[in-house]
């Protein structure tokens, strides 16, 4: 999820993960993964993602955070939700 930088700070990003979490809940989802900007991790943190080791995540997705690495000089993480 990426909020357009004109609409930061106005708790639209909280309200979207607030909903995603709810869904997850009453949907009874799980475990659910995010690869977020490592500096997204207390927020994802709201919703109880918590950072895991790389080598911990499904292939694909340590396949993907290599080329999100590849094609940015942004930092990445993995979280996991159960």
């Amino acid at each position: 999820m990426i909020i357009h930088s004109s609409l930061r700070s106005q708790k639209i990003g909280a309200k979207i993960l607030e909903s995603f979490a709810k869904y997850l809940n009453e949907n009874n989802i799980g475990p659910t993964y995010c690869i977020p900007y490592d500096h997204l991790e207390s927020f994802y943190g709201l919703i109880q993602f918590k950072v895991i080791r790389e080598e911990d995540s499904p292939l694909f997705l340590q396949d993907r955070i290599k080329q999100y690495r590849s094609n940015s000089s942004d930092r990445f993480m993995i979280m996991k939700r159960d």
